[in-house]
């Protein structure tokens, strides 16, 4: 079944870019100071890595932010050992469909939220949260730079994802901080 693993990428990805012919968004700016609201995707790799989201998780519910997280799970029988929160979602295989698109209706709602900032954790662009980050209707995108993420981010911040999910974090987190609104009036 690996042979036919390209032509499912390909076809995934063109009904994608279809899907966006008709998609629109508002986009509007938003800093962490502005934002009440913040999605994150996420695609589950290990514990120790999971642990660095929880704390992101209560750094932002501190800050007074609502925030809501879908992780991606590419093994189902991981689920049973991964904590249950109230603001974290999950999706699995058996929530997405022959071409790789999510269809759970977590993934579904997800993309509805209008979050006020989206950070899109996915530093190795796996397709099924690509695809929501893509679809979402969240006001500002931010996420790691690379060629696929040009036209679904509005913040795009250029770093090494080798550097380890700790790493994005912080530099998300202080690029949102830091940037200001563009106000043309002086």
């Amino acid at each position: 079944m690996d042979f036919l693993k390209p032509i499912k990428s390909f076809v995934g990805q063109f009904l994608l870019k279809r899907e966006l012919n008709q998609f629109y968004r508002t986009r509007q700016f938003y800093n962490l100071s502005m934002s009440e609201s913040i999605g994150i995707v996420y695609e589950y790799k290990d514990e120790e890595e999971f642990k660095l989201v929880e704390q992101l998780i209560n750094q932002l519910h501190q800050d007074k932010k609502r925030v809501k997280v879908l992780v991606y799970i590419k093994e189902a029988k991981m689920l049973e050992y991964i904590p249950q929160r109230l603001t974290v979602d999950y999706i699995q295989p058996n929530d997405i469909d022959w071409f790789g698109r999510p269809n759970s209706s977590y993934a579904r709602d997800f993309i509805k939220s209008r979050f006020h900032i989206l950070l899109d954790l996915n530093y190795v662009q796996a397709f099924p949260l690509n695809y929501i980050v893509f679809l979402s209707q969240a006001y500002y995108k931010v996420g790691v730079f690379n060629a696929n993420s040009k036209e679904s981010l509005d913040l795009l911040i250029k770093m090494e994802a080798e550097n380890g999910l700790k790493y994005i974090i912080r530099e998300m987190l202080r690029y949102i901080k830091i940037i200001k609104p563009f106000n043309s009036q002086k």
